[in-house]
C-alpha cells in the first residue's frame, strides 16, 4: 500500500538539513538520523518492491498463458500427455502465484498497519478487512476444495477485490501530478467501473431489464477503456531513455518482445480464425472492439509487454515496481472473477500506485539539486559594488555661464 508520504518528506528534509550544516555532526549525526527511520520508511519504502512481487508477476503472466490461451488454443485434438503436462504447468504456475502473491500483499499490509501516515483510522482498518476477505478467498480457492468456492464468495472476492484497488488509487491520485496523474485516474476509475458493471450484472429486475443491459454495456466498455488506457499510459512511464549499455540491451528486448508478440497474435488469428475472438477474451476478457477488430487490442497489449520488458531489465526500484504492476494487471485481465486472479489484480494496483507516488516524490528532489548555488546569488548583490557606486562624489553640475 503507498505509505509513508509524510515520513519520507521528514527524512528528506533532515538529509538536506545535515548536509548542510557539514561534518560537524560527526557520527552522532549518522546515529540520529538512522534511529528516524522507523516505522513504514525503515520497514518497506515506497521504492521498493515487497517481497516475492516479482516471481507473482512472472507466476501470474505464465499461468495466464498456460490456463488461458495455451490450453484453450489446443483444445483436446492433439496428444493428451502434452496437454495433462501444460495442465499440470498452469496449476503449478497459478498456485504459486496466489502463494507469492498474498506474501506480497501481506507485507504491504503490515507496513500499512504499522506505517505513521495521513491515512485516518477508517480507511487503514477498511484496507485490512478487505485485504482479509480477499486472501481468505484466495486462501481457500488454492489449498481447499473448490467446492467450497460458492457465488456469494466469489462476489464479495471480486468487491474487496476492487475496493482495494479504489483505495490505492485515490492515495495515488491525491499525490502525483503531471502525466503520472492522469495514470492514477485511469487507475482509480477503472476498479469503479468494474464494481458498476458486477452490480448491474447481479440485480435482477425484470421491470428494469432493459436500462440494466443497457448500463452493464456502458459500464464494462467505459472499463475496457480505462484498462487500455493504463495500458497505453504506463508505456513512456516505463521505458527508459538512457544510453548505457543496460539500456540498450533492455531497449532490444523489448523491440525482440514486440516483433514476437505480433507474430504471434496474427499467426494464432489466422490459425483459429472464428475462435480466435473467443479465446482472447477467455484471456483478457475484453469484448468492446472484439467483435469488430481483435487486432485493434494488439497495440495496447504488445507496447505493454514491449515496456514491461524493458523496465524489468534496465530499471531499479519505483519504476522496477511499476512494472511488474502492470504485468499483475495484464495478466489477471479486465474484471476477472476467479480468486486467484482477483488477488493479481489487486497487488497490480497496490503495487502500480505505491510506483506511482515514489516517482512523483523523485521530480521534485532532481529540480531541487541546484538549490545551494540559487541561494548563493544574494550574497553576491551584497559585495561592496553597490557602496563604492554610493560613496563615489556626485558629479558637480555643469556650468552654464548664468
Amino acid at each position: 500500500m503507498p505509505e509513508g508520504v509524510g515520513d519520507r518528506a521528514t527524512s528528506g528534509a533532515g538529509a538536506s538539513e545535515s548536509a548542510a550544516t557539514g561534518s560537524s555532526a560527526g557520527p552522532a549525526g549518522s546515529e540520529r538520523a538512522a534511529a528516524s527511520r522507523t516505522g513504514f520508511e525503515a520497514f518497506l519504502p515506497l521504492e521498493k518492491a515487497p517481497p516475492l512481487a516479482g516471481l507473482a508477476a512472472l507466476a501470474a503472466f505464465a499461468a495466464m498463458l498456460l490456463n488461458q490461451v495455451l490450453l484453450p488454443g489446443l483444445g483436446s485434438a492433439h496428444n493428451t500427455e502434452l496437454l495433462s503436462y501444460l495442465g499440470r504447468y498452469g496449476q503449478f504456475a497459478a498456485n504459486l502465484a496466489t502463494i507469492s502473491g498474498s506474501v506480497a500483499l501481506v507485507f504491504c499490509l503490515f507496513a500499512l498497519a504499522r506505517g505513521e501516515t495521513a491515512l485516518t483510522v477508517f480507511r487503514r482498518v477498511l484496507w485490512v478487512m478487505l485485504s482479509v476477505v480477499l486472501l481468505r478467498a484466495a486462501a481457500i480457492a488454492t489449498f481447499w476444495d473448490r467446492a467450497e468456492t460458492t457465488r456469494e464468495n466469489v462476489y464479495l472476492a471480486v468487491g474487496a477485490a476492487n475496493m482495494i484497488g479504489v483505495l490505492s488509487s485515490l492515495y495515488a491520485l491525491e499525490r502525483t501530478r503531471g502525466l503520472l496523474r492522469v495514470l492514477a485516474l485511469l487507475l482509480t476509475c477503472l476498479p469503479l467501473f468494474s464494481i458498476a458493471s458486477v452490480l448491474l450484472e447481479v440485480t435482477q429486475d425484470f421491470q428494469l431489464d432493459q436500462w440494466r443491459q443497457r448500463g452493464h454495456a456502458w459500464t464494462q466498455g467505459l472499463g475496457e477503456l480505462c484498462y487500455v488506457g493504463v495500458l497505453l499510459a504506463s508505456f513512456p512511464m516505463l521505458v527508459p531513455r538512457g544510453l548505457k549499455l543496460r539500456d540498450l540491451i533492455a531497449r532490444t528486448a523489448g523491440i525482440a518482445v514486440l516483433v514476437a508478440s505480433v507474430y504471434a497474435l496474427r499467426t494464432a488469428e489466422a490459425a483459429l480464425h472464428n475462435d480466435y475472438p473467443v479465446l482472447f477474451y477467455h484471456a483478457q476478457r475484453v469484448g468492446l472492439m472484439l467483435d469488430r477488430s481483435p487486432l485493434l487490442y494488439a497495440v495496447p497489449f504488445c507496447l505493454s509487454l514491449s515496456a514491461v520488458t524493458t523496465a524489468l531489465i534496465a530499471s531499479n526500484g519505483a519504476r522496477w515496481q511499476a512494472a511488474a504492476g502492470v504485468l499483475l494487471l495484464f495478466a489477471a485481465g479486465y474484471a476477472p472473477k476467479a480468486p486467484g486472479r482477483l488477488l493479481s489484480m489487486a497487488l497490480g494496483f497496490v503495487l502500480l500506485s505505491r510506483a506511482l507516488i515514489a516517482l512523483t516524490q523523485a521530480v521534485p528532489r532532481l529540480r531541487q539539486t541546484p538549490t545551494p548555488t540559487r541561494s548563493s546569488r544574494p550574497t553576491r548583490a551584497r559585495e561592496p559594488e553597490v557602496k563604492s557606486t554610493s560613496n563615489a562624489p556626485e558629479p558637480e553640475p555643469e556650468k552654464t555661464g548664468l
